[in-house]
Parts: C-alpha cells; structure tokens; sequence
C-alpha cells in the first residue's frame, strides 16, 4: 500500500522521471521522381562520354601509326628511287652511297661516300608541304656547293705575283628536273665538284711531271702555261661552297667573257675519255683487282714491231698536253679570222670573202678565203687560197695545189694576204 501511495502521489505532482532516447534510423523523406530521372541521366551520359573518350583515343594512336607507317613506305619507295640511280650499302645501321668515278675508271684517291637520312624535320600535327620528301643524303662537306674548271687565254703577267689572282664568276645551281626529287640534283651537283677535282688534280700532276722548255706554274688552284709567246693559258678551279662568305667572293668578280667553255667541255670529255681507256685496257679473264695485260703490247711480239712502235705504244699523251694544243688551234683560228676580218674591212678592192668550214677537228680547221677584183669591161679576176689552221701552223692550199706553210706569226700571215 505504501508504494502505491507513492506512486499515485508522483502522478499527483506531475513529476515524471526522463530517460535517455533511443537512437533510431531516420525516416527517408520523400524523394522527387525528376530528381531521380536526372541522376540516372548523368549517369548514362558520364558512361557514354568514357566510352566516346576511349575510343577517339584510340583512333589518335591508329592515325598515328598510319601515319608513321605510311612515312616508313614512303621513305622505302624513295629509297627505292634512290637505289635505281646510285650505288647503296648498308654498314652497320646507316645506308652509304658511292659518288665516285670508280666503277667507270676512275683511280682518284677521293672515297666520294654520302649517308642516306630519314627525314625527320617536320611535325605531323602540322600540314604536309608539297615538297616534303621523307628521305635526304648527307654529303661530305669538301663536295658541297658547285665547281667548275676555268680555261681562259690571257696576255702574260708581268709579274709571277700576279697569277694568284683569279677571276670568279658565280653560276647558278642546277635546276632540279620537274618530277625528280631534290635529292637527285644534290647528289648530280656533288658529283659534279668531284669531277673537276679530278681533272684538277691529273692538270696538277701532270704540270708537274712533263718536262718542257718553258716549265709549267702550279699556285694554289691555278694551273699557269705558255701556248705562245706572250701568251698565258690559265686552267683554274672555282669552288663555290654554300656558305655566305665564298659566295660574297664569287659575286664580287664576275668576268665571264674570258672563259673558254669548249675547253670546259673538252676536258669533261677527255677525262671520261680515259676511264673508258682504264676499263678497256685490261683483258679478260683478269684479276678483280689488277690488270692483267695490254692489247697492243701483246700484238708487238707477233707483229714485229720495233723500238719507235713500241715507244709509240707506251707514250700516250696527257690531259693537260692535249688540252694545251687545243688551247693552241683555238688562239691560232681566233687570230687567223681577225686578220681576215681587218684586211676585208681595210681593203675595198679586191673584195676578200672568208668561208669556214662546218664540220672542224678539235686539232684542225679550214676557210676557204677567195680574192674577187672586178676589171675594166666587167672582166673578174678571182684567187681562191684553201687555209688549214693546226696546232701551231697554217698549210694555205692554192687552186694549182701548191702548199706554202706558214707559222703561227700573224705578220707573216698578214703578208701573205697581202702579197695575194
């Protein structure tokens, strides 16, 4: 009874006794059906955009080994090109071409190798130029720029100082073919400078060796001879590198009316004249590396042939002895026209006509001169003299077949004419 009264009395009093609470589980609100409609959206999206960003990475590493792949066919195919035209090697991992004469005859000393180099010098992100060519050859410096032999005929110098100096002229490069690649006219113009290094160096060897009675100078790139008196045959080689100071030198002195170009041409032709004479000389079977006999040395035995024959086989003149006796009938049919020319300009009557021959001989030439005088009653008296020009003499040929040799003196020419 007691603790009922208790009770009753704590109701009574409204005092109740607090407890701790119950910790429990939030009830979930009420959640929006857009809202969830937008998260699944966003979801999607996010998975799509992974898998479109999946793929056009992948599709930026295959352009990118099309790319590499096709630049490596293209570099094969050009290398292809290339090995149609040049002798190619491979040592080790680099692919070596030949530049030299060797094949043809040559024994210059000069190794003549470039190097074949992929080019990597332009940015695939970028927009392939037309031009672009994924292979280049590197060629030895020494080769680089254009070279040319001058031949010119010049009054002597007084003094020896004076033949040091030589008259350069700058001359265009190449023209690259339409449709060749450029690599092709780099190696043609390297080429080109050892070629006349080469004939440079037979001029130097053999000015050198010959023994005359007027001895001929070598000084620096310059070969100096006496075809006549008072006269100078110059050879020298112009080597113009592409760098700005030899080509500020070659545009400096710009004299080209003095250059000889058929005797350019000439000694481009006698050089390649003997590399035809190198590979024939030699009979097969023979060693691959050393001749083995002569022709014509084995034909004096059968043939009887003498002292005199035999040193007419073994005596074979040189590049520079030939080119000087071209020298020598070019000078002489210069001189030989001008005074034909100044006597038929100085003379009225009789009228003196010069007909030259077409069809000449690096060694020889003839004009038909014919001497008309007009009479009294309309009476025509006409002389008709045949010249052969040669080396160092003139044969006149009359109509009766008389022949009177003349020397190289274009006084005794002259009076000649004149006496006529």
């Amino acid at each position: 009874m007691c603790v009922l009264y208790d009770v009753l009395s704590i109701v009574k009093d409204k005092k109740f006794m607090t407890l701790d609470p119950v910790v429990q589980d939030p009830l979930p609100p009420k959640q929006n059906p857009q809202f969830l409609q937008l998260i699944s959206k966003k979801k999607s999206l996010a998975g799509a955009a992974q898998i479109l960003l999946k793929g056009a990475e992948r599709l930026s590493k295959s352009v990118a080994e099309n790319q590499e792949n096709k630049r490596q066919r293209d570099f094969n195919s050009e290398l292809l090109r290339l090995r149609q035209h040049w002798k190619l090697r491979k040592v080790g991992d680099k692919i070596l071409g030949d530049l030299s004469y060797r094949s043809a005859g040559s024994l210059f000393l000069h190794h003549g190798t470039f190097e074949v180099i992929k080019n990597t010098d332009i940015d695939l992100d970028k927009k392939i130029p037309e031009d672009y060519c994924p292979l280049d050859v590197q060629i030895p410096s020494d080769l680089e720029g254009s070279a040319y032999i001058k031949v010119s005929i010049q009054k002597q110098a007084p003094d020896i100082g004076d033949l040091g100096t030589v008259n350069l002229f700058k001359r265009p490069m190449p023209k690259s073919k339409p449709g060749s690649p450029h690599w092709q006219t780099k190696l043609e113009t390297a080429q080109n400078v050892l070629l006349c290094k080469e004939i440079f160096a037979q001029l130097s060897r053999e000015a050198v060796q010959i023994k005359s009675q007027i001895p001929h100078i070598v000084v620096k790139n310059q070969i100096i001879s006496q075809p006549f008196p008072g006269l100078q045959l110059s050879i020298s080689l112009c080597h113009s590198s592409n760098d700005k100071k030899s080509q500020k030198s070659a545009s400096e002195k710009q004299n080209p009316e003095d250059h000889l170009y058929v005797l350019e041409h000439n000694l481009h032709q006698l050089i390649r004249e003997c590399h035809k004479q190198t590979l024939s000389s030699t009979v097969m079977p023979h060693p691959a590396s050393a001749p083995f006999g002569h022709k014509r040395m084995r034909l004096a035995g059968p043939q009887a042939f003498d002292k005199n024959d035999i040193s007419t086989l073994q005596s074979n003149e040189g590049l520079l002895e030939k080119i000087i006796k071209q020298a020598k009938h070019i000078f002489l049919r210069r001189r030989t026209a001008r005074t034909i020319d100044s006597l038929a300009s100085r003379i009225e009557d009789p009228q003196i006509q010069a007909h030259w021959s077409n069809i000449n001989d690096v060694y020889e030439s003839s004009v038909k001169v014919l001497i008309t005088s007009q009479g009294y009653e309309q009476i025509c008296k006409s002389i008709q003299l045949q010249l052969n020009i040669g080396v160092e003499q003139i044969r006149v040929v009359h109509r009766d077949g008389r022949v009177i040799t003349l020397s190289h003196q274009e006084q005794e020419l002259q009076d000649f004419l004149l006496s006529q």
